[in-house]
């Protein structure tokens, strides 16, 4: 009998005890996590590819849900829903023509009804950054905090969070400044003002 397609409740489990059944049961449950996970990770590296692959940007809309946003920390960048998320990523590889999204997974937490999850990485991104008019060797680094949420066409980003704490380019002692990137690009906006030179929604760092 193939138990993983029974669902009991937790009162059913109780009144079989510790049982070779639930022994069975309990196997299926760890068997669904990991198969989850799996798909989870697959998500994350599909879009990592796809940054490294010229930022296809309805591809990339797609790994998320309808509503979902991606958001940029400390920059303040946030998009909600496919549109302003196809936007964003409609002109990042003028900002960063190349770029290789180096993922280090650290942990996906599944919710206990199989439906949701959340999951982090760590980010190192040597790359090509134009976002201040000229070409030059960076590197990038963070970490990714994400939601997630299972839909009926698979696995999707209900919110994909990354937060760096390395921008700077590649002959720079970071040991001072570790946004210096961060530094030009906003002084290079009309005020020069790093708070306030560009709106949100403008600063283009695509990860």
């Amino acid at each position: 009998m193939d138990l993983c397609k029974y669902k009991l409740t937790q009162s059913q489990v109780g009144l079989l005890g510790r049982t070779p059944i639930v022994n069975d049961l309990a196997q299926c449950d760890a068997i669904r996590e990991l198969i989850t996970e799996r798909k989870i990770q697959r998500l994350h590296s599909r879009y990592a590819q796809l940054c490294d692959s010229g930022y296809p940007a309805q591809e990339i809309a797609d790994l998320f849900t309808e509503n979902g946003i991606w958001e940029a920390r400390p920059q303040g960048a946030q998009y909600i829903g496919r549109q302003q998320i196809r936007d964003h990523f409609a002109s990042a590889d003028a900002s960063y023509p190349w770029a290789l999204h180096l993922n280090v997974p650290l942990q996906i937490d599944v919710a206990p009804n199989g439906q949701s999850a959340c999951g982090s990485w760590y980010l190192l991104m040597p790359c090509t950054d134009a976002t201040t008019g000229t070409l030059a060797s960076a590197w990038l680094a963070g970490r990714y905090d994400n939601d997630f949420v299972s839909t009926d066409d698979g696995w999707k980003y209900s919110h994909l969070r990354i937060t760096f704490g390395l921008m700077t380019p590649h002959l720079n002692d970071w040991s001072s400044d570790r946004f210096d990137l961060l530094t030009r690009l906003n002084a290079s906006g009309p005020s020069g003002r790093p708070d306030d030179s560009r709106h949100p929604h403008q600063i283009n760092n695509s990860h």
